[in-house]
């Protein structure tokens, strides 16, 4: 019974130290605009996004795995107007003639940009 009390403390260490919630990587999107001031940008799931943004680039960073997203993309686009480009730390990037980007920025409108402000 000894030996149990003295491997607990050791056996929760590495169950810390293993455990994928503990070492989830954060991706970090990143979108080309020149707006600057903070965006909160609430998805289809509910989930809040903050995005900073400060005058070249709009960044947000969560659990979000290694995909962009549309939605976040376009919920952003309303608020700021065309992006140049998305992309994430994780490699993925949508640039300035893709068919992604044209599909994000397809929501854009002038007057979503002076009712967001």
């Amino acid at each position: 019974m000894r030996i149990i009390h003295h491997l607990i403390p050791s056996l929760i260490l590495s169950l810390c130290i293993f455990s994928p919630i503990v070492h989830a990587k954060n991706t970090t999107w990143i979108a080309g605009t020149r707006y600057k001031g903070q965006v909160t940008i609430t998805l289809p799931d509910q989930t809040d996004l903050l995005w900073k943004c400060n005058g070249t680039v709009c960044r947000v960073t969560g659990s979000f795995g290694e995909h962009l997203s549309l939605e976040a993309c376009q919920g952003l686009v309303k608020h700021t107007g065309l992006l140049r480009f998305y992309k994430n730390n994780k490699g993925q990037i949508w640039s300035y003639k893709s068919t992604e980007l044209a599909q994000c920025n397809s929501v854009y409108t002038k007057k979503s940009i002076s009712k967001s402000r």
